[in-house]
């Protein structure tokens, strides 16, 4: 799911605002409480890898209720 919303590729030239939006686009997401994008150097000169950590939210809680009484009238 990461992935599919990050508008950068592997191979293409290196794009801020396409890493702002991308970062952006996982936010709206309402999954993840933070993203967190680093990059480093690459193998060669002319390239960087981009590492994307993100911790996810709670997504939901389970609540069971139970009641009894003896009360009659």
């Amino acid at each position: 799911m990461v992935r599919r919303e990050l508008l950068v590729s592997d191979g293409e030239l290196y794009n801020a605002q396409a890493l702002n939006e991308s970062r952006d686009r996982l936010k709206r997401l309402g999954f993840f409480k933070e993203t967190e994008f680093t990059t480093s150097r690459g193998s060669t000169d002319d390239a960087i890898n981009l590492d994307v950590k993100v911790e996810e939210m709670s997504t939901g809680a389970l609540a069971f209720g139970l009641g009894y009484s003896s009360y009659t009238r």
